[in-house]
């Protein structure tokens, strides 16, 4: 079960960085966080592959807390847009 949910974890913090990316307005911050998500879907592959090895499948988790922090993000960009968080205004 541990493997499933670094796995479950891995997969929903791409999915947060490539919603975070599309969102970003400065090129550096957008580099760093395409970073990110590529960097978490090569791991994801290989924890995939450890799953094949081991002949077995991910189990399913909620993932709620990165599901409220991405809930929450959502809600700040529809209130400010252009809104990026930043050292100057976390």
């Amino acid at each position: 079960m541990l493997l499933s949910n670094v796995r479950n974890r891995t997969e929903r913090q791409s999915d947060i960085y490539q919603e975070i990316g599309k969102h970003a307005e400065e090129p550096e911050i957008k580099e760093a966080i395409e970073a990110r998500a590529f960097v978490s879907k090569q791991i994801l592959e290989k924890l995939d592959e450890c799953f094949r090895i081991i002949g077995e499948k991910p189990g399913k988790c909620t993932g709620q807390l990165q599901e409220t922090f991405l809930e929450d993000f959502r809600k700040t960009v529809a209130r400010h847009p252009g809104f990026v968080p930043s050292e100057g205004n976390e």
